[in-house]
């Protein structure tokens, strides 16, 4: 059965810390796991802890659970329009995603995936996003994809661990991305590779540590994320390795520096 479950929040951090209370944090969280034929385990419970730490740190925070092709679209406009002006941008994914003659693209949960045409033609590019992103004069980019899943859009079959596809004819994983400049992007394994659901446990091995180490204070966005790869190569042994591509210039620290 389709279970096609839609939520968009708009959250005030009434509770801000002090440091964050003079800056605009704008982010745009998104899990997606109600994909009808190949369901996953922990996207939306991913979205919504994300979520929860960032309300903690003082981000106005859009959450989205289970979208589909038309609401993903409408959210990710109003994002970008609306963060113009925000001092940090965020996007976090987490769900199936796709790479097709090297874009990358999120696939909502009413995505086709009898062919890669129809799976392009229904998802969103994430190449594009990021571009537009990237048109922003003012303030920083930050876009998490625990995403890297073997391409569905040809046929597939589900392995133990419920969130990697085997999958004939098509590329593996996700392409590595070019960062505009001001922006920073987090894959949860590396260029080409898949990365793990989190099979009996609440979040994927790439959301855990991410929860982890996001409001430690005083440490910056890549010494943040260097500690998540060493916890996930740790754990995984040495199978998932986190990936970042960054043009970012200056000291940016979620927790304050």
């Amino acid at each position: 059965m389709n279970r096609r479950v839609f939520a968009l929040m708009s959250l005030a951090a009434l509770n801000a810390p002090a440091w964050a209370a003079a800056r605009k944090r704008e982010a745009l969280v998104i899990g997606n796991d109600a994909y009808p034929d190949v369901p996953l385990r922990n996207p939306g419970n991913d979205a919504s802890a994300v979520s929860r730490s960032l309300i903690g740190l003082g981000f106005n925070v859009r959450l989205l659970r289970d979208a589909g092709w038309r609401s993903m679209i409408d959210a990710v406009q109003s994002f970008i329009a609306q963060s113009a002006d925000a001092d940090m941008r965020l996007v976090f994914y987490a769900g199936h995603g796709a790479q097709v003659r090297g874009q990358n693209y999120l696939i909502p949960v009413d995505a086709p995936m009898s062919s890669a045409d129809e799976l392009t033609a229904r998802s969103l590019n994430a190449n594009e996003i990021l571009e537009r992103l990237g048109r922003h004069a003012k303030g920083l980019n930050l876009v998490i994809l625990d995403a890297c899943r073997n391409n569905p859009a040809n046929r597939y079959t589900l392995t133990a661990d419920g969130r990697r596809l085997k999958v004939r004819g098509a590329a593996q994983g996700l392409a590595a991305m070019q960062p505009p400049s001001g922006t920073l992007i987090a894959f949860s394994t590396s260029p080409g590779q898949v990365a793990d659901d989190g099979v009996q446990q609440a979040n994927s091995l790439y959301t855990r540590h991410l929860l982890r180490n996001m409001a430690t204070p005083g440490v910056s966005l890549e010494q943040m994320f260097k500690r998540v790869r060493i916890g996930v190569m740790r754990e995984s042994a040495q199978r998932q390795r986190p990936w970042e591509e960054s043009s970012l210039t200056v000291d940016y620290c979620l927790a304050g520096c």
